[in-house]
């Protein structure tokens, strides 16, 4: 295991995060009739992850999220993760999807589509507020409640989809 710089692929400081890669005897050989995307994420023998991760001085690897889903906004990246587990700790929500939302200063700000109970009294500026008292500041979301977010068939919610629908109505 090894935690490179997505863009240079060179190894990143103990402690500092970076795109999480593995390499095995076991690793898979690519993906059956399909080159360009065994080429996207396999390198000299190492699999692209597409995780966000940091290896701590003891070689223990700690996930902090997937580079997919990474919202950049002004040059710091937000993990979407972190964010929704802040979120999805207040008592009436129910769910939530950080996305991206485009900015012309910042590149992208993060938004949260978000579910409460129907009997909540839980506005929009308390979950910031929460959100403020436990988050750097870039990190705070805007708060979108929603009455329900997109799903696949097994009930895993589709940021893709939340991020399109949120874009049309934009």
């Amino acid at each position: 295991v090894k935690v490179v710089n997505p863009e240079t692929r060179e190894a990143v400081a103990t402690g500092e995060v970076g795109e999480v890669l593995v390499k095995s005897p076991y690793i898979f050989k690519g993906y059956w009739g399909n080159e360009a995307a065994t080429q996207a994420v396999l390198h000299d023998g190492w699999l692209s992850m597409g995780d966000a991760g940091k290896l701590d001085e003891e070689g223990f690897l700690y996930i902090d999220g997937r580079y997919k889903d990474v919202i950049v906004y002004g040059g710091d990246n937000i993990y979407p993760d972190q964010v929704e587990d802040v979120i999805l700790s207040i008592d009436d929500v129910l769910e939530t999807a950080l996305v991206g939302m485009p900015d012309d200063l910042y590149g992208e700000v993060p938004y949260a589509y978000t579910v409460v109970r129907e009997e909540s009294s839980v506005i929009e500026t308390e979950v910031k507020e929460y959100c403020k008292e436990r988050l750097t500041a870039y990190k705070v979301p805007e708060i979108v409640f929603v009455p329900s977010l997109p799903k696949n068939s097994v009930g895993k919610i589709m940021k893709k989809k939340v991020k399109e629908l949120a874009l049309a109505h934009a």
